[in-house]
């Protein structure tokens, strides 16, 4: 996901200025945005990138499983796609029922 804001962690955070000692990083903002964005690397290809919705949830993403991805794999070889392995984090769309049921459904045994 990238925000406006983006991920600030300020003990890392320097400014150098010559002409400017008193520079400020701006942290808020009247209007926030953010994108949600998924995207993958198999060797040497980048797959998508592909816009998922802002909130998402198990059923939007259990969509994206079914319905897009298949499609972003169109160019990854049959010998490649055998031995992929597909990775989430344990954010909750990731990790909800009827995601899991898909996937062990679609990938038996994997």
């Amino acid at each position: 996901m990238f925000t406006r804001g983006g991920v600030i962690n300020s003990h890392n955070m320097h400014q150098w200025a010559v002409e400017n000692p008193g520079e400020r990083i701006v942290r808020g903002y009247q209007h926030q945005f953010f994108i949600n964005i998924w995207c993958g690397i198999v060797g040497n290809y980048l797959i998508g990138p592909h816009v998922l919705p802002p909130r998402l949830n198990g059923h939007a993403f259990c969509e994206f499983l079914e319905g897009e991805l298949p499609g972003l794999l169109q160019d990854v070889s049959l010998a490649i796609r055998a031995t992929l392995w597909f990775m989430h984090d344990c954010a909750p769309a990731h990790y909800s029922h009827n995601v899991r049921v898909y996937l062990n459904d679609a990938y038996p045994h994997r």
